[in-house]
């Protein structure tokens, strides 16, 4: 879709797909219904530069601002990433340096253009630095005087670790602070933001009242659960589908998702019509497979196009359905035989030494139809041989 494709009111109702919570809805319908170019802020803080379909939900919001005229101000946490937003699984985020948060960046924003309009009319990328490194003591101490320390204590991360009996940082306190005047710098009309920064943002409101400035709408995204069914994507978990993943990958992780989850990603990860999800509810139970491989399909296809999503569906189903080899397997070349098929097996999918052994425990390895489980033993292979090292991942083996 191009740019300039959507309407006021086309943009709030198609927005309600993926929105959790708005604040405020009437505010939202007022301002995009105000005919001028809205300013919609996302900040990213880049500590993990690698994105999934998780992600991409935002970017396909701001992406949907975008085709209806609207700027994207990416705004990548430069200064905040080094202090750290907390979180309930560590109490404080390790600080990285400067040189790896402008690599994190570079990576980050290439991914994300894979769906924004990369147009500097409706884009524009932002770094937090360009402000907070020129603050001086006495403004910090002005912005500090806005709020007060009762107001940030509520939020409700710092309550959790409070009863917790675990320590919060002075410094921790001051990231909502600098996080809210971001939208004030940047005159923010619109913030899109995880639940968990809902705090800061709405902060940013206030902030902006208190500066003359229209205060931002901020807006959630759903979440669903990840591949594993129990948890959101993460990286550190192995339950998600990455921006960067091949086509081919893509399309087999989505395949093992299990049949529960099919309609919420249907309607969070896709943009298959509304009346073809309410179909795929109402069958769902006879046709399983069916509808995954069109959820498979579509992920694909919006990420690399109808003619790769149709031959990594027809590869699919020759290789998994038909039980046939394809031809057009990756090589994997061997200096003799026999080999040691535990490293053969790590360098090819590029895994650690604790991950491999599980893989050769669960019987995931197999030469040919053989299951391998001695992951030390050398094994007698030639050219020609199929190595399958997992559901989705098989290679030809060659002699060198």
């Amino acid at each position: 879709m191009s740019a300039h494709t959507l309407t006021g009111k086309a943009l709030v109702n198609g927005l309600a797909r993926f929105t959790d919570q708005v604040f405020t809805l009437g505010e939202l319908q007022a301002r995009v219904s105000s005919g001028r170019q809205l300013r919609v802020k996302f900040g990213v803080d880049v500590t993990a530069p690698d994105l999934h379909v998780g992600h991409a939900v935002n970017l396909r919001v701001l992406r949907m601002f975008q085709e209806a005229g609207h700027k994207v101000i990416f705004l990548v946490g430069s200064f905040t990433t080094q202090i750290g937003d907390p979180t309930g699984k560590n109490a404080a985020r390790p600080e990285i340096s400067m040189d790896e948060i402008r690599r994190n960046a570079e990576l980050f924003i290439k991914q994300a253009k894979m769906v924004l309009i990369d147009d500097p009319n409706l884009l524009e990328v932002r770094i937090n630095s360009e402000w907070f490194d020129r603050m001086s003591a006495a403004e910090l101490l002005r912005l500090m005087k806005l709020v007060t320390v009762a107001k940030l204590e509520s939020r409700d991360m710092f309550r959790a670790r409070v009863s917790r009996g675990e320590d919060i940082h002075a410094h921790e306190l001051a990231y909502p602070l600098l996080q809210a005047w971001d939208s004030v710098v940047l005159e923010a009309d619109v913030a899109l933001c995880g639940s968990d920064q809902i705090f800061n943002e709405t902060l940013g409101r206030e902030f902006q009242r208190r500066h003359g400035q229209e205060p931002q709408i901020v807006l959630t995204t759903k979440i669903v659960k990840g591949l594993d069914g129990q948890n959101k994507q993460s990286k550190s978990l192995g339950n998600f589908v990455g921006l960067n993943d091949t086509a081919r990958d893509k399309f087999g992780k989505v395949m093992t998702l299990p049949d529960e989850l099919i309609i919420d990603w249907m309607l969070v990860h896709s943009d298959l019509p509304l009346d073809v999800v309410a179909e795929a509810e109402r069958t769902l139970r006879d046709r399983p497979m069916h509808w995954k491989k069109v959820l498979a399909h579509a992920i694909v296809e919006m990420f690399h196009g109808t003619v790769v999503a149709d031959a990594e569906q027809a590869w699919f189903e020759q290789t998994f359905q038909a039980r046939q080899v394809p031809e057009d397997l990756p090589v994997i070349v061997v200096p003799g035989s026999p080999v040691n098929l535990f490293q053969v097996v790590r360098e090819a999918n590029d895994l650690s030494i604790n991950q491999v052994r599980e893989l050769f425990r669960g019987g995931a390895i197999r030469l040919n139809d053989q299951q391998i489980t001695d992951s030390e033993t050398p094994v007698d292979v030639k050219s020609g041989d199929i190595l399958r090292t997992g559901r989705r991942k098989m290679y030809r083996i060659q002699l060198a």
